[in-house]
């Protein structure tokens, strides 16, 4: 599971406990997810026309821990402290879920093409 968690993910939907539906068609920030062993970092980036990206300021470490079957992100800065689990990943799809209830859908980000052949 964790060969399949770095890279750029772009928000798809955020579902509350209740089960409210939020979708994001399109998001003008990506996660970049990197991964050295059990730390990680997630770092907020903007896309840009020319395939680049400009990082805007926010990288968040994690440690990734396995429970039983589940696998953990736990997040720890100087203001706030709080878990995901990783309830799938794939090459092009992961779902995180929080203390909160709140589950967040990914989809693995596509650079821009302009190519119109």
């Amino acid at each position: 599971m964790l060969k399949n968690i770095p890279g750029y993910w772009e928000i798809e939907s955020v579902k509350n406990e209740d089960g409210a539906l939020k979708e994001f068609k399109i998001s003008t920030t990506i996660d970049f997810i990197e991964l050295n062993g059990n730390k990680g970092l997630r770092t907020k980036v903007n896309p840009q026309l020319d395939g680049t990206f400009k990082n805007n300021g926010t990288t968040e470490n994690f440690n990734v821990n396995k429970s039983g079957e589940k696998l953990i992100l736990n997040y720890d800065n100087t203001l706030d402290q709080w878990s995901e689990e990783v309830i799938e990943v794939t090459k092009t799809n992961l779902i995180v879920k929080n203390e909160a209830g709140k589950e967040y859908r990914y989809k693995r980000f596509e650079k821009f093409d302009f190519n119109l052949e």
